[in-house]
């Protein structure tokens, strides 16, 4: 096909489950659209190399399950995992809670099979934890958002399954308090499976959407805490982190006493994002990273930003534990209500990078984020990805429209 498609200059457009964020997916000039939905297979599992090798329409959450059955564990854990796919997640190097403790996806590939716009069929990387064989080529096509050559297979590492999982919900009267608990966690070299933060915007949400979840009035941030490995581990690093968030002015702790009710406060968090939608019927999501030291002034700049736009809201959440933060920009039906969000997602983004941040933690880039790389990404730096680009696509059909402007 992409032969074919190579000779007669037909963009290609490969689409795994369509789950993305940034428009990846998105034929947006034509052509063919490669749907792997149904490439689909777990060629194999091999326990004792800690290896599994898939087609990239596996969804994620599959394999997390078979390789399970072998006390093994796939850590990437994006919020779609339920239906995004392993191709799809290697594509935009899909991110999500666990990164903090374990990583994102680019950790966990080992190697690519990969045809490239003419045709040809490539084999990056080998099934081995080592290989400093030649340039890293599979790092290369991670997050490469389909732009440089289409998976066919995926092999990836897999670590083993944590025995035990904890989780505490934690009230807090400020946003301060949470964020100087979830600092002092990590300086006392624990490393949560999961470390989440919700602000005042979002738990209003939450209020009004699940009636079932009681959270008081006068709660103005939330941390979700999961803690795993050996069951020895787990108590001690819990002990220590109940010591630090007693000693930080929580309003409330609530401990998951069985799996149904660590479901209940995962719900807490899973409920966000469908519920923002009671405050306008538009929005748009930004994936920003900062360094942990700056999330605190970054979520100042944020609140200082909102107050030039009264008619936009914003309400923020996401993986403090890696300064990964869902900034998320509310706006009604008005014309120029988007204009002034798209203003303002550009005042924000600028004031990320001067932090040391990124645009984008785990959603990619896509057409959505396209006009913004440059406040990142130098010319030089540019120019080089284009080169690579070239070099690999030089009739430019893959996924054209994306990464760059």
């Amino acid at each position: 096909i992409l032969e074919f498609a190579n000779k007669h200059e037909i963009p290609v457009c490969p689409r795994g489950a369509g789950s993305g964020l940034t428009g990846g997916a998105i034929p947006v000039k034509g052509g063919i659209v490669l749907d792997f939905s149904k490439m689909n297979q777990i060629i194999e599992i091999i326990p004792e190399d800690l290896t599994a090798t898939v087609e990239p329409g596996v969804i994620t959450q599959t394999l997390q399950i078979e390789v399970a059955k072998y006390k093994l564990f796939y850590p990437p854990d994006p919020a779609s995992a339920a239906f995004s796919t392993v191709g799809g997640n290697v594509a935009e190097c899909s991110g999500g809670i666990t990164g903090l403790k374990y990583g994102v996806t680019r950790d966990y590939i080992l190697s690519l099979e990969v045809v490239l716009a003419d045709g040809r069929i490539i084999h990056t990387g080998r099934k081995t934890l080592k290989s400093v064989t030649g340039y890293d080529l599979t790092r290369l096509f991670i997050g490469s958002e389909g732009t440089l050559g289409v998976f066919t297979k995926i092999t990836v590492k897999l670590i083993p399954l944590p025995e035990r999982i904890e989780t505490l919900l934690v009230f807090f009267s400020t946003p301060q308090d949470a964020v100087k608990t979830a600092n002092i966690i990590i300086s006392n070299n624990i490393l949560p499976r999961a470390l989440e933060f919700i602000d005042k915007s979002s738990t209003d949400c939450i209020k009004g959407y699940k009636q079932e979840i009681q959270i008081p009035e006068e709660v103005n941030a939330i941390l979700l805490i999961d803690i795993d490995g050996n069951e020895e581990a787990v108590k001690k690093e819990m002990s220590i982190v109940e010591k630090i968030i007693a000693e930080n002015n929580p309003l409330r702790i609530i401990p998951a006493k069985s799996s149904n009710e660590r479901d209940t406060l995962w719900e807490v968090r899973r409920a966000i994002s469908p519920a923002l939608y009671n405050i306008a019927p538009f929005k748009i999501n930004e994936d920003i990273c900062v360094p942990r030291s700056k999330i605190l002034e970054i979520l100042q700049r944020i609140a200082y930003i909102n107050k030039k736009y009264p008619f936009l809201k914003i309400a923020n959440f996401g993986h403090i534990g890696d300064g990964n933060i869902h900034v998320n920009i509310m706006y009604g039906n008005e014309t120029r209500h988007g204009a002034e969000a798209k203003k303002m997602i550009e005042e924000i983004l600028r004031n990320v990078v001067e932090l040391g941040g990124t645009i984008s933690g785990e959603h990619g880039i896509g057409n959505v984020k396209s006009g913004f790389l440059s406040l990142e990404i130098p010319p030089s730096e540019l120019q080089i990805m284009k080169d690579i680009k070239r070099l690999l696509d030089p009739k430019g059909i893959l996924n054209p429209g994306k990464m760059f402007c």
